[in-house]
């Protein structure tokens, strides 16, 4: 999940913001699937 976090820029966009919720997040990611499984892990 590391590598996943890393090659998809999560943790690029994660640094630069507030604290969020999920739909937030996903948003500004532009995927949510990924990031609901990605923040799934921890």
């Amino acid at each position: 999940m590391l590598s996943i976090g890393h090659r998809t820029r999560l943790f690029d966009m994660l640094s630069t913001m507030p604290p969020s919720t999920l739909e937030e997040i996903s948003k500004k990611a532009n995927n949510q699937r990924y990031v609901k499984e990605w923040l799934g892990v921890w």
